[in-house]
């Protein structure tokens, strides 16, 4: 057991440490954040300084949001027609679409053939345009 204490102790005091690190850190940060609102206060005013600095914190969202999107616009340029195609049928036929899910989503943990047989004759049924009974 005493190396177990002397363990804990060590990582009890890695985590004050660290904890301490980031809290001057984020502290630092809002200071240096408030210091740059306050030297932009007399050229743009106190609603622009605050617009300005808030922009600039959101700056690395809304360049992680562009990003993706245009990841997004490749990936959907890129998809099979076949995927197209799923796509068609699940908007045109929505509850049943809905229903085969459901039911899926109970089977394929139990049964991975019984998830199987739900998927294809589901698809079976969207595409021949029947409803399930």
């Amino acid at each position: 057991t005493p190396v177990l204490v002397r363990w804990s102790v060590r990582l009890l005091a890695a985590a004050l440490v660290l904890g301490i690190t980031l809290a001057l850190v984020l502290t630092g940060l809002m200071r240096a954040l408030d210091a740059l609102q306050l030297w932009l206060t007399p050229s743009l005013g106190a609603a622009g300084a605050l617009l300005a600095v808030a922009l600039l914190c959101l700056s690395p969202l809304i360049a992680i949001a562009v990003l993706l999107w245009h990841w997004q616009r490749k990936v959907r340029a890129q998809l099979p027609a076949e995927q197209d195609g799923l796509r068609a049928l699940i908007r045109a036929h929505p509850w049943e679409t809905a229903g085969a899910a459901f039911v899926f989503g109970f089977s394929y943990r139990s049964d991975p053939e019984l998830s199987a047989l739900v998927l294809r004759e589901s698809l079976q049924q969207l595409k021949s345009g029947k409803s399930a009974p």
